[in-house]
């Protein structure tokens, strides 16, 4: 389990989400280049170290992408902007390409709950200059993070 390739994928992993959580939370965007990364990382996650079939990649990118692709319409529909952005959208298809289909949801709604906890803390700290909007990015990130995580755990030590 320690072998350096999986090592040097790990930092891989964690350095590109970290790279998405810094860029969009100061500037708002999630790079193009990060969610090509993490596609290639999940290719690379699926056909070189064999660790899901293209079926589960492909399904959880589906899911993924589709469950916040689903809520940026919806936003828009019932609010008239939309209240993600695309990036979001293609950070969770490839988060869902990386994970599957079982640990991508979990993803989102870990991703959604640290958004969520750090608001309030947004709202605690600055009482009235609080911020309309906040790059929701970083959280997906830690959810895809840990998800990934939890998920190797499983497979190599256990339930």
């Amino acid at each position: 389990m320690y072998d350096i390739k999986y090592i040097a994928f790990a930092g891989t992993l964690f350095l590109v989400l970290g790279v998405v959580t810094f860029v969009d939370a100061k500037k708002g965007i999630i790079p193009n280049s990060a969610s090509v990364l993490l596609v290639l990382l999940a290719l690379i996650w699926t056909f070189v170290f064999k660790e899901q079939s293209w079926v589960l990649m492909l399904s959880g990118a589906i899911l993924g992408g589709g469950m916040l692709w689903g809520l940026r319409l919806l936003h828009k529909r019932t609010h008239g902007i939309y209240g993600l952005g695309f990036g979001d959208v293609k950070l969770m298809a490839a988060g869902g390409a990386l994970l599957g289909p079982t640990y991508v949801s979990y993803a989102i709604a870990l991703g959604a709950a640290v958004s969520l906890l750090w608001v309030q803390v947004l709202k605690r700290n600055a009482s009235q200059n609080a911020p309309e909007k906040i790059a929701f990015g970083p959280g997906l990130s830690l959810g895809i993070a840990c998800l990934w995580v939890y998920q190797v755990w499983r497979v190599y030590y256990g339930q």
